[in-house]
């Protein structure tokens, strides 16, 4: 199993994980851009099709993933992932 942490935060000029170089906006630039947006992970699931005896597992982009953005809140999320398999036992003996 592996762990993926999404954060989101606001840029602030003096904050230690900002980048060297970078300049943050000013604060309500920063509001009204994200006032009415949201944060999409997309990744690749899959899911088995039971009536399907050729390719019965099935790769799909799973998009249901999402958070509405408020410019006064910081969204944080874990994710655990791990690779599934499966051994199949539907042959004829």
């Amino acid at each position: 199993m592996q762990y993926l942490e999404l954060k989101l935060w606001k840029c602030r000029n003096d904050s230690a994980e900002k980048p060297p170089g970078v300049v943050c906006k000013d604060k309500n630039a920063i509001d009204n851009y994200f006032k009415d947006e949201t944060f999409n992970f997309a990744f690749v699931n899959s899911m088995f099709e039971q009536d399907n005896f050729t390719e019965p597992i099935k790769n799909f982009i799973d998009d249901q993933v999402f958070f509405e953005i408020d410019p006064n809140q910081s969204k944080k999320a874990n994710f655990y992932v791990q690779k599934q398999s499966v051994e199949l036992e539907d042959d004829i003996i």
